[in-house]
């Protein structure tokens, strides 16, 4: 299944770009806002730039836990507190 990411202006076109399995596709988008494929020459160039990897770039992968940093927000809760009961 495919999944619509954004879009693009290049070549003086608007191109929609979709992801399946993190391999980028590409559709045209012409002046009735229909989708049609693209040309061959802005399909390699897209492809190009979008799937293929600069084997002399270092790509590493992060493992992380997704969190949200809560210091600021717990800070900022608790000076409003402290206001207000001192205005009490």
């Amino acid at each position: 299944m495919y999944k619509e990411l954004f879009k693009i202006n290049y070549n003086n076109k608007k191109f929609l770009i979709l992801s399946n399995n993190h391999r980028m596709t590409f559709l045209e988008i012409d002046s009735n806002n229909s989708l049609i494929y693209p040309d061959i020459e802005d399909f390699i160039n897209l492809h190009n730039i979008y799937n293929n990897k600069n084997y002399f770039i270092y790509y590493r992968t992060l493992n992380y836990e997704e969190k949200a940093r809560l210091k600021s927000a717990l800070l900022g809760i608790t000076t409003a507190a402290s206001i207000f009961l001192v205005e009490r």
